[in-house]
């Protein structure tokens, strides 16, 4: 079986969309052939795509931005739609995921997959909607527990070209709750203030965080 992954993160491979897919490729099988593309390499070349016209199925994975997906994602599926006669007929699957504590953001976007599924003319066989992914960037395997082994789970139902799972969409969808030891450390050490700090500094824009380009003033 042949399948290809369609990463449409701006992070590419040092996203946390790679990091789900190292977690489902990790245990497929040697007669399970992997083709990995990125959204960031096909928006600059787009022929990319006729590198995996021979493949039986397509995971595309991509993090929610905004209530919506990546610029770079749409790019991306505009792309697909001009070499609609390479994936037509084939199976599909998606997984969108979120910083979001509740999947329940990105159940829009979700339709959004669906439709596309149906206006490529492909067979859509599954979607996932994950929240808290950012803790992706830093925790540990062991961190994920359950959730690692679930998608471990769907990496096969892909291999048999089955549907997603029920019970480990459900499960993957559902909101997770915060322990009170966890809510006590956010809540006094400012750990996810120091995280988007940090990345505000990382793009240069830390000192302009307060800015308000669209406000409009009120004349005197």
């Amino acid at each position: 079986m042949k399948l290809a992954i369609i990463n449409g993160s701006p992070r590419g491979r040092k996203s946390n969309s790679n990091r789900i897919t190292e977690w489902m490729t990790s245990v497929m099988s040697e007669n399970t052939e992997v083709t990995k593309v990125f959204a960031v390499d096909i928006c600059k070349n787009s022929t990319l795509l006729k590198e995996i016209q021979g493949c039986d199925s397509f995971l595309v994975i991509f993090p929610l931005y905004t209530d919506a997906m990546p610029g770079i994602t749409k790019e991306l599926m505009e792309s697909m739609y001009e070499y609609k006669n390479i994936f037509l007929g084939k199976q599909i699957y998606f997984i969108i995921h979120s910083g979001f504590p509740e999947a329940s953001q990105s159940i829009v976007v979700e339709k959004y997959t669906k439709l596309f599924a149906s206006l490529m003319g492909m067979k859509y066989s599954g979607g996932i909607r994950m929240g808290g992914s950012e803790a992706l960037q830093i925790a540990p395997d062991n961190y994920f527990g359950k959730k690692k082994l679930v998608y471990e789970k769907l990496a096969r139902n892909i291999e048999n070209l089955e549907p997603f799972d029920y019970e480990a969409t459900e499960y993957l969808s559902r909101t997770r709750k915060r322990g009170v030891i966890v809510r006590f450390i956010l809540n006094h050490m400012n750990l996810n203030g120091m995280y988007w700090d940090r990345i505000l500094k990382v793009n240069g824009v830390y000192e302009r965080r307060f800015d308000r380009p669209y406000e409009i003033k009120k004349k005197d």
